[in-house]
This record gives structure tokens, C-alpha cells and sequence, in this order.
């Protein structure tokens, strides 16, 4: 007589079925000989003629195990993520402190000129339009975080979109190292490239720093998608909602929760974090450092001077290090 066979496996947390026997739906109705089963999933309600109760059991624990395992590689991916944030949470630490200054110093006019020119900038490449022009979107809305008039906001965006004097804005990258050799990056928009790489320069000159050649810095940065939220901690539910979105890290701050994504998927991990329900506060790009720094104090408070230095100047409109605050 043949040998009825068999087999269950598990691949990538699906379970398989393969089997030569017949089967019924009910233990007292029988299909015709041949018939075969086309649909694995069946398994779940019918009853093999011989063994099936043998073989529910089985598939039963094999779909504990994949419910197991799923659940392990979540935990993980928390561990993960809060081990990282250790690594990750210094080096924003200045982005912070030059936020904050900006929103109570005097020189609000200064650095509306910046968010101005961003956002001129970003009108100028692809558009005057903010829902076709993501890049313009995020310009205004950070522009709006600091409280900037809404008729400078279209005047800027005017500005970008047809004025001569558009066409002479550029956005720039210079890599630089500060005291003791520690990379920097400063972004800026300027209409005067000259001007700007001058001014650059006799400041990192002053703190003993100097400019770098293309591309000597750059490569130890990798740029990601920064959304922050309102929320000041996260409870494991939440963790999981954003781990399961494929998010690439996330980063407790002292007030805020920080998520990064990969630059190309900001604007959709955007809008799906805010169906989940979450508050966003800011979102923009953010050049990360693939290795961190650890200096002493008084370093600390001579580049906080070097940086605060290079921030006053109208044109930078970024400042990114490896080094810990």
C-alpha cells in the first residue's frame, strides 16, 4: 500500500504544508479520490481523514513559536533602540542650545533672515507651491516654529520664485576642523560665495581651526530624516507602533522624543506617525556623526564660542560635529 506523507514546515514565520492524502471537512463527508488541497490555509478548519487531530496540534504550536519569536525580536528591537539612544542623544546637543537662544535673544531679525533664505532657497528649486514642494513645506513650517510673520514667510517665498535676486542664492557645505582637529560641518545660503568662505574662514582661523578639502569630512556624516515629537517619553506600546513602521532609531532628549528615518522616507514616516496619532513638533535633515567624541569641559565651552560665532553670521544656516555636548 502507499504511504500517505506529510510535512509541515515553518519558512520566515509562514507555515508550509505538503501532503498526498485526501482530506474532509468533516470527519463523516468525504471528497472525491484525487482531489488536492490548493489553499494551505484550509488546514486551520478541516480535519485530515487520518491524524488530523495530530496535525492541528501541530500546526497549533508551531503558530505559538512564530508568535513567540515575533514577539522576542520586538523586545529586542526596544533594547536596541534605548542602548542606541546613548550613542546618539550628545551630539544634537548644541542644535538644542542654538534653538533656544534663538527663541530668546535679541536677534530674532537674524535669524529670520536665515529661515527667509531657506525658505527662498527651497521655493527657487522646485516651486513656489508647499503641497508639491516638500523641501518649501518643511521651510515654512520650522519658520512658523519661530514665530516668523506670515508676510515675510510669502515674501519669501515670492522672492524665490521670481525675483533675479533668486538666482543668485546657493546652498553651500564647508568641511572644516575646529581646535584640536575635530570635524565640523557648516551649511550655509548665501548670494556672495566669496564673501561667506572669507568670513568662514577668519573665524575657524581665530579659534585654530581651518577649512578641510572636499569631502575630508563629509564621509564621516550620514544624513537622516529628524521628526521630533511633543512627546517628553514613550511607553512601550508607542515604542512598538514606531519599531513596526520600520523607523531607524529613536532618541529620548531631555524634553522631547526624537525619531530618525532614512532622508528619502521623511515625508511619508511623517504623515503615518501622524495617523498613529502622535504630535510632531518639528521635522527636518540632520547630518549625523557615524562615530562621536567624547572632550573635556573646557573644550566644550571653547567650541560652544567657535559655534555661537559661526551662528551669528547671516548666512550659515547649519553647524554639525562629532563631538558630545
Amino acid at each position: 500500500m502507499p504511504t500517505n506523507k506529510r510535512t509541515i514546515t515553518a519558512v520566515d514565520g509562514i507555515l508550509r504544508f505538503t501532503q498526498n492524502d485526501r482530506y474532509t471537512r468533516h470527519p463523516e463527508r468525504s471528497l472525491p479520490a484525487g482531489r488536492q488541497v490548493k489553499d494551505p490555509s484550509a488546514f486551520s478548519t478541516m480535519t485530515l481523514k487520518n491524524d488530523g487531530g495530530e496535525i492541528l496540534k501541530e500546526i497549533r504550536r508551531c503558530h505559538t513559536i512564530v508568535s513567540l519569536i515575533n514577539k522576542i525580536i520586538k523586545i529586542i528591537c526596544i533594547l536596541r533602540l534605548k542602548f542606541y539612544n546613548v550613542d546618539m542623544s550628545g551630539h544634537s546637543k548644541w542644535a538644542q542650545i542654538k534653538h533656544k537662544k534663538a527663541l530668546t535673544d535679541a536677534k530674532k531679525s537674524k535669524n529670520f533672515s536665515k529661515l527667509a533664505a531657506a525658505i527662498s532657497i527651497a521655493a527657487k528649486e522646485k516651486g513656489p507651491d508647499p503641497d508639491k514642494n516638500p523641501k518649501l513645506r518643511l521651510a515654512i513650517e520650522k519658520a512658523r516654529s519661530f514665530n516668523m510673520p506670515t508676510a515675510n514667510i510669502e515674501r519669501a517665498i515670492q522672492k524665490g520664485a521670481g525675483s533675479t535676486e533668486a538666482d543668485q542664492l546657493e546652498e553651500l557645505t564647508f568641511e572644516a576642523y575646529g581646535p584640536n582637529g575635530h570635524p565640523i560641518l557648516i551649511l550655509a545660503i548665501t548670494d556672495n560665495r566669496n564673501r561667506t568662505l572669507a568670513e568662514i574662514k577668519h573665524i575657524l582661523t581665530k579659534y585654530e581651526g581651518k577649512l578641510g578639502t572636499s569631502g575630508s569630512v563629509l564621509w564621516m556624516f550620514e544624513q537622516k530624516g529628524k521628526i521630533v515629537l511633543k512627546n517628553n517619553t514613550l511607553n512601550d506600546k508607542q515604542e512598538l507602533q514606531l519599531i513596526e513602521l520600520g523607523v531607524d532609531n529613536i532618541v529620548q532628549e531631555d524634553e522631547n522624543v526624537i525619531v530618525y528615518v532614512q532622508p528619502d522616507a521623511l515625508f511619508n514616516f511623517q504623515q503615518k506617525i501622524k495617523d498613529l496619532g502622535f504630535e510632531i513638533e518639528e521635522t527636518s535633515f540632520e547630518f549625523i556623526p557615524k562615530n562621536t567624541e567624547i572632550i573635556s569641559e573646557e573644550e566644550k565651552k571653547i567650541y560652544e564660542k567657535l559655534f555661537e560665532e559661526l551662528d551669528d553670521q547671516e548666512e550659515v544656516k547649519d553647524i554639525y560635529s562629532t563631538i558630545e555636548f
